[in-house]
């Protein structure tokens, strides 16, 4: 598992990089999860190390994140580490004294599987689910774009001088357009036609636009004629 820390920078920290939910591999590490499409902030996450990476959220939004090699192992780990404290009162409120006996609690808690959770954040053996709308979800490149996610993963040392080759190589534009991914995306004019831009109305941002004419070219007419 990899710690949480409160570093809440939106620029990669020495010693790892930005990648794309499609990118992430077994064999990236992921050394932070920043989230919020506003206020940007570091979740806090269970990593087993391979498989699909998941977003558990409730009523009020994206409570952490599990990489997990199934669904089913994911929600377990999200028991044990994700869900916020159970109050023990609660948890067995309006139960008999044979249903306490026997372990039973109120619909909605539930016993952590490995007693009190490694998350520093959680410090009760007892997990309370959001009833009233709590998900699982596989985060998507699509996903990540809609809710403001910036996955960071480690650098090996082996591949340092690799990445630096294939990030002087990046086209700013891909990145610049993937983070609208999911957003709602249209096409206008400015100027009566001479001016079209692309545009993302979620984020009120001019992704591209172009002129009707390259100014760069208006002489060349010119010449033409003269040589005529």
């Amino acid at each position: 598992m990899r710690e949480h820390t409160e570093r809440d920078s939106e620029t990669p920290l020495p010693g790892e990089r930005q990648i794309l939910p499609s990118e992430l591999t077994d064999d990236h590490r992921i050394t932070r999860i920043i989230d919020g499409r506003f206020t940007k902030s570091e979740s806090y996450f269970w990593d087993e190390s391979y498989g699909q990476l998941y977003a558990y959220v409730e009523t009020l939004g994206i409570v952490g994140y599990v990489r997990a090699q199934t669904w089913e192992s994911a929600y377990e780990c999200v028991q044990d580490e994700i869900m916020y404290d159970g109050d023990e009162s609660d948890a067995i409120d309006g139960l008999t004294a044979e249903q306490i006996e026997q372990g039973e609690l109120v619909e909605g808690y539930g016993f952590r599987s490995n007693g009190v959770p490694s998350n520093p954040h959680r410090t009760s053996h007892l997990y309370a689910e959001d009833l009233n709308g709590s998900a699982l979800t596989a985060v998507t490149d699509e996903y990540a774009a809609e809710h403001g996610i910036m996955i960071f993963v480690e650098v090996d040392e082996s591949d340092e001088s690799e990445s630096e080759s294939d990030e002087s190589r990046r086209n700013p534009l891909y990145d610049k357009l993937a983070e609208h991914i999911g957003h709602a995306i249209v096409v206008v004019t400015y100027g009566d036609g001479e001016n079209v831009a692309v545009e993302c109305t979620d984020c009120c941002t001019v992704l591209v636009d172009a002129d009707r004419y390259d100014e760069s070219d208006e002489s060349e007419p010119a010449e033409s004629e003269s040589e005529q």
